[in-house]
């Protein structure tokens, strides 16, 4: 069926609009969705409060120090939002709330790893984060 693309600006969500008039006059819309725009509003945005318990020590200073009654994180752009030895870390999420990260990273010039693992949903996240010597784990709700 011939016809003539028509681009018809942006979708406030990120979206590029296009209308596909044919010959008969009948008009068609389609949403072409760029890469990540179903998330592009952040649906797991927001702050996220609540303990992070040490559940293996290396007996480090850093380690043992990561106990907190009320841990406070934050996703924007659906971008979990972390520290692990001085280094700031983003993690992203997926559509369905889960998250995985696992990298090497620098401490005063020594590598150290990093896995992050867990989940957000109905307004809470969960989850584990640690090295071979230090990990911990999380509940935190959304505030």
């Amino acid at each position: 069926m011939a016809g003539w693309d028509v681009l018809g600006g942006q979708h406030p969500a990120g979206e590029a609009l296009v209308m596909r008039i044919t010959k008969s006059g009948v008009a068609t819309v389609a949403c072409l969705l760029a890469p990540g725009a179903a998330l592009a509003d952040g649906a797991y945005d927001g702050t996220y409060i609540g303990p992070q318990h040490v559940l293996l020590t290396n007996n480090t200073a850093g380690c043992n120090q990561a106990e907190r009654p009320n841990l406070r994180l934050t996703v924007k752009d659906n971008q979990l939002q972390y520290a692990w030895a001085g280094n700031p870390v983003l993690v992203p999420i997926g559509a369905d709330g889960s998250y995985h990260f696992d990298k090497n990273l620098d401490y005063r010039n020594y590598p150290i790893h990093l896995t992050m693992t867990g989940r957000i949903s109905g307004g809470v996240l969960e989850g584990d984060a640690g090295s071979a010597g230090c990990r911990l784990h999380m509940v935190l709700k959304k505030a």
